[in-house]
């Protein structure tokens, strides 16, 4: 498979790529050359960029899609599994869409790798959308967990309560129900509570702090490509039943 990149109109190798401008993102959900929720993921990134950077994209929906299809016939992108696509604006009103590696699942899944977490604090960037800014944080804490043996941070804020972000979501099972700090207009929101009321599961938006982490049935978090569960938290050993039931509900098509 080829990696290919759109950039304002030309088609390159994603190696030319140069993301030295901020930019926000969304992540779009492909699978044997059709994408999901193109119309809702531009809803969100014109939200997004006019926040940040005070004006918006003027690319409709159904643009999108045609180059999407475009550029995953170009990458030879496999029929057989979902594959992700990154749309990106910059500062500069550039757009881009990137393809990404395929997944070794055909629609949302639950992953089979689990995750060994652990809770950190620091500051946090925007919690409001997926930027430049928060990528690198988000690699900054993974990596900042990896002095403790863990291989996924879980954030806290000040008083210790866990955050959850628009594009990854975090979902915590306890004694049968699942319980998320924030409730979000996001795609990934969205998709993960049709998934839980598909599941027959109770959703309550409430805060969760560290203490209640450490007593969790399970961890999960979720993205526009599937579900990851976290094996244990502060060697607190974790399940996974719930968060599995959940993915077999999922669908990329919101």
């Amino acid at each position: 498979m080829k990696h290919l990149v759109w950039i304002d109109g030309r088609v390159v190798e994603a190696s030319e790529l140069r993301l030295d401008e901020p930019f926000v993102m969304q992540r779009i959900h492909t699978l044997a050359g059709r994408s999901f929720n193109v119309a809702r993921h531009i809803e969100v990134l014109r939200h997004d960029s006019e926040l940040l950077f005070g004006f918006a994209s003027l690319y409709k929906a159904s643009e999108v899609e045609q180059i999407i299809a475009e550029l995953l016939r170009l990458s030879c992108a496999s029929a057989m599994f979902s594959c992700p696509v990154d749309i990106s604006l910059n500062g500069r009103g550039e757009l881009s869409l990137t393809v990404g590696k395929p997944t070794f699942g055909r629609g949302a899944y639950h992953r089979s790798i689990r995750f060994v977490a652990q809770c950190i604090t620091g500051n946090v960037p925007t919690t409001i959308a997926q930027t430049s800014e928060s990528l690198a944080a988000d690699a900054m804490a993974n990596r900042r967990v990896r002095m403790y043996g863990a291989d996924r941070a879980l954030l806290l804020d000040e008083n210790r309560y866990l955050i959850s972000r628009p594009w990854m979501p975090v979902f915590v099972v306890y004694r049968g129900k699942i319980y998320t700090p924030t409730e979000f207009s996001s795609v990934e929101f969205e998709v993960a509570r049709e998934a839980i009321i598909g599941a027959g599961v109770e959703l309550y938006i409430a805060d969760v702090s560290e203490a209640a982490l450490m007593s969790a049935d399970e961890i999960f978090t979720v993205d526009i490509m599937g579900v990851t569960s976290m094996s244990s938290v502060a060697n607190h050993s974790l399940l996974y039943m719930t968060a599995s039931r959940v993915a077999r509900y999922m669908s990329p098509n919101k």
